[in-house]
This record gives C-alpha cells, sequence and structure tokens, in this order.
C-alpha cells in the first residue's frame, strides 16, 4: 500500500495492522484454546471468565466499534452475495473455496492471502482493504 492507501486503512480499520506485527508463542494459543468458550467469546476458566470490554477491545484496535464495517454479529453468517460486494471475489469462486467446520463457514487463509495479493496488483484498494481487514 502506499502511505496514503495505509492511512486510509488506518482511518477505517484502525490499528488492526499492528496485530500483525505481535509474535505470539504457538504453546501460549495451543495452551489458551482449550479454554475458549465460543458461544460466550471469552476464556472461560475454573473459578472466572477472561473477556475484553468493548471499550477496552476499541482502545487496543484504536477503532470504534459503531462504524459500519464487513464484519457481522456472531452467529450471523453472511451471504455469498453480499462477501462479493465486499470482497470482489466471483460468487462461483466464494461457493467452492468455502468451507464448513464444526458448523462455522470459513475460507482458507491462502486463499484470502491469494485474493488480498491479486486486488492488490490490480490496484482494487477497496477489496484489498476489506480482505485484509476481515
Amino acid at each position: 500500500m502506499t502511505p496514503q492507501q495505509h492511512r486510509d486503512f488506518v482511518s477505517t480499520y484502525g490499528k488492526i495492522l499492528d496485530l500483525f506485527m505481535i509474535e505470539v508463542p504457538t504453546t501460549a494459543i495451543t495452551a489458551l484454546v482449550q479454554y475458549y468458550d465460543q458461544q460466550m467469546r471469552c476464556f472461560t476458566f475454573r473459578d472466572f471468565q477472561l473477556v475484553l470490554m468493548l471499550e477496552e477491545f476499541e482502545k487496543i484496535v484504536g477503532c470504534p466499534l459503531g462504524g459500519t464495517k464487513p464484519f457481522f454479529p456472531s452467529g450471523h453468517s453472511p451471504s455469498i452475495p453480499r462477501l462479493f460486494e465486499l470482497l470482489g471475489i466471483p460468487v462461483t469462486e466464494l461457493r467452492e473455496k468455502e468451507m464448513n467446520k464444526n458448523g462455522v463457514r470459513s475460507f482458507l487463509k491462502k486463499f484470502m492471502g491469494d485474493k488480498a495479493r491479486e486486488c492488490a496488483s490490480k490496484g482494487e484498494w477497496m477489496y484489498f482493504m476489506n480482505i485484509l481487514a476481515l
């Protein structure tokens, strides 16, 4: 991205790119994942629950959560046509690459990374930024 595109991204999505710079040991993630409660969206330990408050999350990523971002509430999966609008990936390709693991719809990180690079090379910055943010 050019410096201006980077500023545009930060003004829209906050400091989420900074999260890529944090080095987290795989063993730490592996240890924590066993305590993650997907329905409650927090870590549940024996005597307490560990969860960020919205205000803390907003402060960390530097982006108010009240805006219109290409994210969806928990339990609400976007339709394939809506994903096409946001990401610019053809509907047929999205349907072909969609995966369903344990009831969670997803796409491989490699697929999304390849699409982001493709959008960047074509200069389709809106799609690039939406894919990167997602």
